[in-house]
Order: structure tokens, then C-alpha cells, then sequence
């Protein structure tokens, strides 16, 4: 009788073990589910550039997040798939742009912030073609650049954020001979498709 009885205590935890572990596999196929009928939508980062007096102004973007609230998933940050290269920006000039994010696929939602992490390969070139290193604050490389973002992913539209990164507001040059970076960003438009 002993047995029985210790038998039976034992199989009440596992029996409730195994509902719980159920009610997660079926949470995660709402959330699949949910994602197949278009509540996500996807969202592309492209960066521009106002005229600077440098030759050369290059950035070394290494990730791009975007803060979103008000979701069915969980607010917070999202890495995108950023494009981790070295932008000069004086390319970027007269409409052209460059992808630093394509077509991240984003829980719908509100978006209320970019990130952007910089690496430290950043330069400039002066009209005498001397290339100097920019240094910023170490805050760029970690916490990155915080942009105030006011606009929402909305189920199967793709939303275009153009960033304008401005160079000859962005670098200072130092009494000493060195060059800060300083970054000044703005957004320049957003679009849905």
C-alpha cells in the first residue's frame, strides 16, 4: 500500500510537468501561426548624406536595431540584418543612398527608436588627401547611436527609414590636429511599401 501511494505522488508532478511543457509547444505554434497569417512586417534602413568639405568621410557601421513597443511579442531591441561595412559617406550624396538594413522581418508593432552600433575604423581624408582616424566617445561601439523614431510596422508592409548622416556636421577638428566624431542624424523620410 506504501508504494502505491508514493507511486501516485510521484505521478501527480510529472502530470502536471507534462501539461505545462504541452501549453509551451502550443503557445509556440500561435506564434507561428500568427507569423503565417501576416502579423509581421519587415523593415529596410538606407542611409544618405548632406554635402561635407572632406574628401572622404568613412563610418564603420557594424549593427542596426530597432526599439519596438506596443508588439505581440515582446517589446525590447531587435538586431536587423545589418549590412557591416564602412560607409564612406560622401557617396551618399544627391539622392543616393545605401542599404545598412534590408528587409528585417519585425513583429507589427510601434517602432520608437534605431540604434546604431559603430565599429572603430572610422576616418577622414582632407582635401590634401591625408587620411586621419575619427575618434568618438566608446559609447558609440557599445551602447551605440540612439535615433528618436516615431512610426509603426504595420502586417505584410515593408517600411523604408532613409537616415541622413551628416558629415561636415558630424566631424570636428581639434585645436591638437585631431578629428572627433560627432555623429549628426537625422531622419529624412519614411516610406511604405
Amino acid at each position: 500500500m506504501k508504494n502505491k501511494k508514493s507511486w501516485r505522488g510521484l505521478m501527480l508532478p510529472v502530470a502536471a510537468g507534462l501539461l505545462t511543457f504541452g501549453g509551451f509547444f502550443s503557445s509556440c505554434e500561435k506564434e507561428t501561426d500568427q507569423f503565417q497569417q501576416g502579423s509581421t512586417g519587415s523593415l529596410a534602413v538606407r542611409l544618405t548624406d548632406l554635402p561635407g568639405n572632406y574628401l572622404q568621410v568613412n563610418v564603420d557601421i557594424k549593427e542596426v536595431y530597432a526599439h519596438l513597443a506596443d508588439t505581440l511579442s515582446p517589446a525590447g531591441w531587435y538586431l536587423l540584418s545589418t549590412h557591416d561595412t564602412i560607409y564612406n559617406l560622401l557617396d551618399l550624396q544627391n539622392d543616393i543612398s545605401a542599404a545598412l538594413a534590408n528587409g528585417s522581418i519585425l513583429p507589427a508593432g510601434k517602432i520608437t527608436q534605431l540604434r546604431l552600433v559603430l565599429g572603430n575604423n572610422n576616418t577622414v581624408m582632407l582635401s590634401d588627401s591625408t587620411i586621419h582616424a575619427l575618434d568618438g566617445p566608446a559609447s558609440l561601439q557599445k551602447a551605440g547611436l540612439k535615433i528618436n523614431l516615431n512610426t509603426t510596422i504595420e502586417p505584410g508592409d515593408t517600411t523604408v527609414v532613409t537616415l541622413d548622416f551628416d558629415a561636415g556636421e558630424s566631424v570636428v577638428a581639434t585645436d591638437n590636429g585631431r578629428y572627433l566624431l560627432k555623429p549628426v542624424i537625422k531622419v529624412k523620410s519614411i516610406a511604405v511599401k
